[in-house]
């Protein structure tokens, strides 16, 4: 299954996998917030981005437009914010994480 979130589906919200799922995030917009929660095993949940934004993983800022992939795992969840740090160019920040999470690369 895959969905496209809105700005308003990214207000402090969790989202339950309960099979694969690949989620597409709106342009990063500062205070954004949203976890991602697998309650499946063996389903692999892929957290996209916008293009022009970026993901920083395990404090590494990852290329424009890549998007993380969990391990597959029963209990992976990750908890992204959107902040704008120099003013022009928000990034989603993972700030919590459980679980095996890797630069899935772009499309």
């Amino acid at each position: 299954t895959d969905a496209t979130l809105s700005v308003a589906q990214v207000q402090s919200s969790w989202i339950f996998a309960t099979a694969s799922l690949t989620l597409t995030l709106p342009a990063a917009a500062d205070g954004a917030n949203v976890c991602v929660f697998s309650n499946v095993v063996g389903g692999a949940v892929t957290v996209d981005v916008s293009a022009g934004d970026a993901i920083v993983l395990n404090g590494t800022t990852l290329v424009d437009g890549h998007r993380i992939d969990s391990s597959g795992s029963r209990g992976d969840f990750a908890c992204l914010l959107a902040v704008d740090v120099d003013g022009t160019n928000p990034n989603w920040f993972v700030l919590g994480q459980s679980g095996t999470w890797v630069d899935g690369g772009g499309f």
